[in-house]
Formats: C-alpha cells, sequence, structure tokens
C-alpha cells in the first residue's frame, strides 16, 4: 500500500514563494497505487520488518525529492533538474511520444510548451504518492501565454527514479488545454 503525504503541513507562503499543496485527509489506498482490501488488511497487520522499514524510509525520501523540485519550480527554477541524463520520458497518447535523454525531452517535449508562455507554470500539487521507487504526483499548472491569456492544465506524473534521479517519468495531461495553446500561440521566430 502507497505512502500518503498530507499536503496540508506544507508552507503556504504565496505562489511565488512557496508551492501550492491543495488537498486533505489521509488516503487508504491511492488511485493509482491501489491495494486490494485483504491486502491492506494483511499489511496492516503484519510486523514492520527491516526491510519493510527501509523501503519506507525510501518511498518518503524519494516524494521529499519529488516536492522539492516543484518548490523548486514555484520559485522560478526548473522541476526537471530531477531528471537522469538518460531519462525516458513519455507523453501518454501524444505524439512524439516518448523522449530519449533529458536534452531530447527539453528541447522536443518541454521547450515547445514553455516557449509559448511568458511565464514560468506555477505547480500546485494535488497529491503524491510513493510505492518502492515510484513516485506519482497529480497537480495543476498555471502560467500565462504570450497572448496574455492564461495557460491552466492538469498532470499526473508518474516517475521511476534511479537513485535520486528520474529515471524513467509518464506524464498524463489535458491534451485539448495543450492544443488549445498550441493552436492560438504560435511558436516565436
Amino acid at each position: 500500500m502507497s505512502d500518503h503525504v498530507n499536503p496540508q503541513n506544507a508552507d503556504g507562503r504565496g505562489r511565488r514563494d512557496a508551492l501550492r499543496l491543495v488537498g486533505g485527509g489521509a488516503l487508504l489506498a491511492a488511485p493509482l497505487l491501489t491495494a486490494a482490501p485483504s491486502a491492506a488488511r494483511a499489511a496492516q497487520a503484519a510486523p514492520a520488518t527491516p526491510a519493510a522499514s527501509a523501503a519506507t524510509r525510501r518511498e518518503r525520501r524519494l516524494k521529499r525529492l519529488t516536492l522539492d523540485a516543484f518548490h523548486r519550480q514555484a520559485r522560478g527554477g526548473d522541476f526537471f533538474d530531477i531528471l537522469a541524463d538518460d531519462v525516458v520520458w513519455t507523453v501518454a497518447a501524444a505524439a512524439p511520444g516518448t523522449h530519449h535523454g533529458k536534452a531530447a525531452f527539453l528541447t522536443r517535449g518541454a521547450a515547445p510548451v514553455t516557449a509559448r508562455l511568458s511565464t514560468p507554470i506555477i505547480p500546485t500539487v494535488r497529491d503524491i504518492w510513493a510505492e518502492k521507487d515510484t513516485v506519482v504526483v497529480h497537480w495543476d499548472g498555471e502560467a500565462v501565454a504570450r497572448d496574455g491569456l492564461p495557460y491552466r492544465n492538469t498532470y499526473a506524473w508518474i516517475w521511476t527514479f534511479r537513485g535520486d534521479r528520474v529515471a524513467r517519468a509518464v506524464a498524463f495531461l489535458d491534451l485539448v488545454e495543450l492544443n488549445k495553446l498550441f493552436d492560438r500561440v504560435p511558436l516565436p521566430e
């Protein structure tokens, strides 16, 4: 069963200064990492082992690394600093769907979006889950496009870590909203 971070404990100093976290009470099971009820009861009844404790510590560390990346983005930095150089980043249901390597993803995946924006995307994390080496982040992003209109999207990113770097990512987002941005704001020349 996944470990849930209660986002209400985060510092909410403002959009530019800190990542906004929304959501509330504890979850029994994450929507994308669901344990069967019988498995959940068995896991709760089983005594903690050193291996289970190490896994829980690892999951908490990966969630902290992920939230740190989102905090960097909210303060004007870049959450993509956490990517391994050889990351494989897949945008679900989009073309080109998979980017091999950080440089390829930043050039062909992220740049066509960010070049159409006049402000960075400010993330609002709705929730975060971790299991083993995988972290799932459900978040909303908001920015101002180069035409002065807002760009808003909702994302679910699944990051698989190797050490402290993201080695594989799968990104789900509202492609209708992304296509609206692409249709209305051309790439700069």
